[in-house]
């Protein structure tokens, strides 16, 4: 009944400093009937601890911290959309996302409405992975045993490669 465009999370990793996380994104009413008080949250779930997991990020729980609803729209007609914006913080308040400890974390966007003639339900969700180094008044992520020695970064510019003129003669070369 609805769709959820996610545009950014700020910061994408978390660190010492890192006092709060925003994700802004806009809803839209997909379905045939009005939808009442729209509202969102943010959740999250334990730490990743094996790249399987972080694969299947969209079946992981995200019950052991959640933000409380923030109210976004009293109302959406068919069609229409509405922006979001939800600022929580990291540590502190059972309002927060309670992080105590460095590493990959799943978020989920939760949005909530009460379709006419329905109950309030969950609506629409986004799941993101959230990298977190440090927090603030906490443990630093270890560093690897065995750092690589070597990165390589290939710039990808193009679906295809393309073909330049040879500075030898007019023929055209590979680039």
């Amino acid at each position: 009944r609805m769709r959820l465009e996610v545009d950014t999370l700020s910061p994408r990793v978390v660190t010492a400093g890192t006092a709060e996380v925003t994700v802004t994104g806009r809803v839209t009413n997909t379905g045939d009937r009005p939808i009442n008080s729209v509202r969102v949250q943010l959740r999250r779930g334990e730490a990743l601890n094996t790249e399987q997991k972080v694969r299947e990020l969209r079946g992981q729980a995200t019950d052991s911290a959640m933000s409380s609803f923030v109210q976004m729209s009293g109302k959406l007609e068919p069609g229409q959309s509405a922006p979001i914006a939800l600022t929580v913080p990291v540590r502190g308040t059972d309002n927060s996302l309670r992080l105590d400890q460095p590493g990959v974390y799943p978020l989920l966007v939760n949005v909530n409405g009460q379709p006419d003639y329905g109950n309030q339900a969950r609506l629409a969700a986004s799941y993101l992975a959230l990298p977190v180094l440090s927090v603030p008044n906490g443990p630093t992520a270890p560093k690897p045993p065995d750092p690589a020695r070597l990165t390589i970064v290939w710039p990808l510019v193009d679906d295809y490669p393309r073909r330049l003129p040879s500075p030898d003669d007019d023929t055209e070369s590979a680039a």
